[in-house]
């Protein structure tokens, strides 16, 4: 698989500046997306688009992380 980005990881890359800058509520309403969407992609990211790629996360982590959020 090449390095490129995707469209969905240049998408989610503003969208996780807005959830640092403004919070995970407002950002939710900007970008019209759930909470625990946004829970979910702000806990893997680090700062890089790399790391908003869903080929970047383990197998299975997406089951584990969906059940280990608290709300």
């Amino acid at each position: 698989m090449g390095e490129s980005i995707t469209q969905d990881m240049a998408y989610r890359q503003p969208l996780m500046r807005c959830v640092e800058k403004h919070g995970v509520m407002q950002a939710g309403r900007r970008y019209s997306k759930s909470r625990s969407y946004l829970c979910f992609w702000r806990a893997c990211w680090d700062g890089t688009v790399e790391s908003l790629s869903p080929a970047a996360l383990p197998p299975g982590s997406l089951s584990d992380m969906f059940d280990n959020l608290y709300f």
